[in-house]
């Protein structure tokens, strides 16, 4: 029988936004055997999800239980990356597990290890975030900028003709680089090789201006605004925050009262969006000066091996 290593509360009910409709969702860690592994009836990077819902198109209710549970191979090498996942359940604490172990307890103290710039993976869920809302108005002017640039050319020219101009529209939101080994310049991010005909990247760029215009009227009228997504980008915010200026994480957040507001709607988006604004700049600013290690130097193989006593 696998050894379990730990079950916990996980999600809304972690972070203290559940509501009397929340479903209950947990995560767990176990040790696969070691002979399941031998005759590979077990893959040690795999997770496994389990839930009582019937119909899993349908949407998750207060009676609904839900549980993924990782190999401790899998889960260490979360952790490693610095995936949001994985560091949230490492600074849980035991008013939310209903089973720990001493290998838990071993892991946990080790937490501040995983404090890395590999918590960039919380950055960029935040700024894929801001990015599908469109609330950084800045992006928006850079497409218009590089659009009426491309207008004042011919549209069946390719930008390799135009190189020596793009540098200086370069800004947060536009940037070259490559893309396999060919120049390329990524605009709002949408990458476009230097070969590309310039009538093709107008019409892309056309489309994200108008989807992006679209966007912003109906969320003025908090219309088609995803609330609940919206509290999870300013949760990874706060929680990059405090990680980096803490070295710890409480739970429930500190913030989960005004968090629950944000996912039942009970603030308006043009309201939502400044805060929202205000915050990915701050939390971009921390994470960029904070002094942290590259990597962790965690023994992921040394502790594994514990776990097998070996």
């Amino acid at each position: 029988m696998n050894k379990i290593i730990l079950k916990t509360k996980f999600g809304s009910h972690l972070y203290g936004t559940n509501t009397i409709n929340s479903d209950l969702d947990y995560k767990s860690i176990y040790l696969p055997e070691i002979k399941d592994i031998l005759v590979g009836k077990d893959d040690v990077y795999k997770s496994v999800n389990i839930s009582n819902k019937t119909d899993k198109n349908n949407k998750s209710d207060k009676d609904v239980i839900e549980e993924e549970s990782y190999t401790l191979q899998k889960y260490l090498n979360l952790l490693i990356e610095g995936q949001t996942v994985a560091i949230d359940m490492l600074f849980s604490n035991s008013n939310f597990w209903e089973i720990s172990s001493d290998l838990w307890l071993e892991l946990q103290n080790n937490r501040q290890k995983f404090i890395t710039k590999k918590l960039k993976t919380f950055v960029y869920y935040c700024k894929n975030q801001a990015n599908k809302y469109g609330f950084k108005g800045s992006r928006l002017n850079s497409a218009n900028k590089f659009f009426n640039f491309l207008n004042s050319k011919n549209e069946f020219d390719k930008l390799i003709n135009f190189e020596s101009e793009l540098k200086e529209y370069c800004d947060e939101n536009i940037s070259i680089g490559t893309s396999n080994g060919i120049k390329a310049i990524t605009v709002c991010g949408k990458t476009f090789l230097y070969t590309t005909p310039i009538h093709y990247i107008m019409n892309s760029l056309r489309k994200f201006i108008e989807n992006y215009g679209d966007r912003a009227n109906l969320a003025a009228k908090n219309i088609g605004v995803d609330f609940k997504a919206c509290s999870h980008f300013l949760r990874a915010c706060y929680e990059i925050q405090e990680l980096i200026e803490t070295k710890d994480l409480k739970f429930p957040l500190k913030d989960c009262e005004f968090l629950k507001e944000i996912k039942e709607g009970r603030i308006e988006y043009k309201d939502l969006e400044k805060i929202m604004e205000k915050t990915l700049d701050d939390t971009l600013k921390i994470f960029i000066n904070a002094d942290l290690p590259e990597v962790s130097d965690f023994d992921k193989d040394g502790f594994i091996l514990k776990a097998y006593n070996f």
